[in-house]
């Protein structure tokens, strides 16, 4: 196909995409830039806020180049010139350096919600963003997809994107549930910001024991992100702010002092970040015109430390696939997946491998843990993260 039919395919055609966050407003910049219409439909009322902070390195820092979030970035983000890992009495087992750690990785450490923000100040010109809107049915033939909208509205697309998150309604609808394996991780993770009660100074330091561990680091001088992430049963969160306090803090009954003082700022007015970890795994990530990225496609969870950045990626690949390939969805998405789709799958497995170390449920494989941290070279656990965050 000639490039002047490419540029007439690119006017006539229409992206749905479904979902605001780091993986669909990555995918509509670039759509948007090639002068293809794009729509992007979140089902909250406001651009996501809140989220963790997370790591954008090598292929996902040239992204957020390309993209023009990188310098906003770097004037945003309170920069972590260290880690350290304790044990439940406080006692430190691993402490390392980020100018060492990283000195040889292009890597920026921003919030995820400071991400979305640059990224939505950018797409809001070259996309129609519709907030409090999502989607409730899909119908797909050989030349587009029919979508009827949560309003009643319904319109036709060339193509649609769910970039929706691991919840994905797209998923729901578009793929059948025996090609959906869910990987439950048997945890929960529990997030949410306060002041720097304890009096972190650029540093990220975790708080690991027997079924939960609690990781805490700099966000801004006066204040602190606080993760938390334990064994438990329920199969989702309560909806209220207190009832999540409440579970939160029997979760961490007895921990170590720190984490207690950080549970005395635990939101409760508001339904702060709550939820309970799984992996999404598909055979392929598309069905006809309709096809997933990010989370909703391949949800790494926040052990990966890669799920932002393999978002970005993924996204920019996908669209930049379907800018070349605008008359061809399927074969865009074929392409987009045959590229990404292997490392996915290697980093899913690593990751669910590496969850028993991290949350451990046998005391012997605690004391493994900590003893390797204690006395295992730095070198190898330098080694490790620099693997780690070069692999995105």
């Amino acid at each position: 196909m000639g490039i002047g039919n490419s540029l007439s395919d690119r006017k006539n055609a229409k992206i749905l995409i479904v979902g605001a966050g780091i993986a669909g407003l990555t995918a509509a910049i670039i759509l948007g830039k090639s002068g293809i219409a794009v729509t992007v439909v979140e089902r909250d009322a406001e651009m996501r806020g809140g989220g963790f902070l997370v790591s954008l390195s090598d292929a996902a820092y040239q992204v957020a180049q390309e993209l023009g979030i990188l310098t906003p970035l770097q004037q945003m983000v309170h920069r972590i010139e260290r880690s350290s890992y304790h044990d439940r009495t406080g006692t430190r087992l691993l402490a390392l350096e980020y100018d060492r750690l990283f000195g040889q990785v292009a890597v920026i450490q921003p919030m995820r919600n400071d991400v979305a923000q640059c990224l939505s100040d950018i797409a809001t010109a070259h996309a129609d963003i519709q907030l409090n809107a999502s989607i409730v049915a899909l119908s797909q033939d050989g030349e587009g997809v029919d979508v009827t909208f949560s309003d009643g509205r319904q319109d036709r697309f060339t193509a649609v994107i769910g970039a929706d998150g691991v919840h994905s309604i797209t998923r729901k609808l578009a793929f059948a549930p025996s090609d959906i394996r869910n990987h439950d991780l048997g945890l929960f993770c529990a997030a949410y910001r306060c002041d720097n009660r304890l009096n972190l100074n650029r540093e990220f330091r975790t708080y690991m024991e027997r079924h939960r561990y609690m990781a805490t680091f700099s966000t801004a001088p006066d204040q602190i992100g606080c993760v938390f992430v334990w064994a438990e049963r329920a199969q989702a969160p309560p909806a209220d702010g207190p009832g999540r306090a409440s579970l939160l803090k029997n979760a961490f009954q007895d921990s170590s002092p720190q984490s207690q003082a950080a549970l005395e700022h635990c939101p409760q007015d508001r339904a702060f970040y709550m939820d309970r970890l799984s992996q999404i795994e598909l055979t392929n990530w598309y069905q006809g015109r309709v096809s997933l990225v990010g989370d909703a496609a391949h949800c790494l969870t926040l052990f990966s430390g890669r799920g932002a950045a393999a978002a970005m990626v993924g996204a920019a690949h996908l669209a930049k696939e379907l800018v070349i390939y605008i008359h061809d969805p399927m074969q865009a998405f074929a392409s987009y997946q045959g590229a990404q789709k292997s490392k996915i799958d290697a980093m899913q497995k690593a990751t669910r491998d590496a969850v028993k170390w991290y949350v451990p449920q046998r005391g012997t494989i605690e004391f493994a843990r900590n003893n390797a941290m204690r006395w295992l070279p730095r070198l190898v656990f330098e080694n490790y993260f620099q693997a780690k965050y070069t692999t995105v």
